[in-house]
């Protein structure tokens, strides 16, 4: 599998690390999940195009799944990602 910097970032391709892996779309199935939206999450691509949403936690924490099955509508370690916080006011 490659992470997403290297499918942004070809070897003499074009070069797109400027945009934010927010923006970069998600299949439906994904955008309703809870891990679309945390900061603990990280977009995986594989080499035929197939999306996995990777749970960064498991890696200080082995016992978490690294790719919990999608969609994901309750997770107890859920930290909003800071881009999409709502303004406190």
């Amino acid at each position: 599998m490659r992470y997403e910097e290297d499918i942004l970032n070809p070897p003499g391709g074009d070069r797109q690390s400027e945009l934010p892996q927010k923006q970069l779309a998600l299949p439906p199935m994904l955008q309703r999940s809870l891990c679309a939206g945390c900061r603990e999450r990280r977009v995986v691509r594989s080499g035929k195009g197939s999306v996995f949403l990777m749970c960064q936690l498991a890696l200080r924490q082995p016992a978490w799944p690294k790719y919990p099955p999608q969609p994901v509508s309750r997770c107890e370690h859920f930290e909003q990602e800071e881009a999409t916080k709502e303004p406190t006011a």
